[in-house]
């Protein structure tokens, strides 16, 4: 049965977020965008995010690994463009 339970059962479709709604969602969702800069998640959206909860959620991954271990950690602009690079290739 693990591979049954691996499978999704529904897909939800979720309009992109507006550039308005992106901070606000983003700091609910985890607590790590809590503290970047309204600067950083502009330049995110604009560059990476586009709206699009799954890009998104895939960046906070790889964020969330990077600062994984470290005591207060601050995700910064350099941090978003190392996360950028894993994700779609350099800048």
């Amino acid at each position: 049965m693990p591979a049954l339970a691996s499978r999704v059962l529904t897909w939800e479709l979720v309009s992109r977020l507006g550039r308005p709604e992106v901070a606000t969602v983003m700091a609910a969702f985890h607590p790590l965008w809590e503290d970047v800069t309204e600067d950083d998640v502009a330049w995110v959206d604009e560059h990476v995010g586009h709206g699009n909860f799954r890009t998104w959620a895939k960046l906070t991954s790889h964020l969330t690994a990077e600062t994984y271990d470290k005591s207060r950690a601050v995700v910064d602009r350099r941090m978003l463009e190392r996360a950028w690079a894993r994700l779609m290739g350099p800048l």
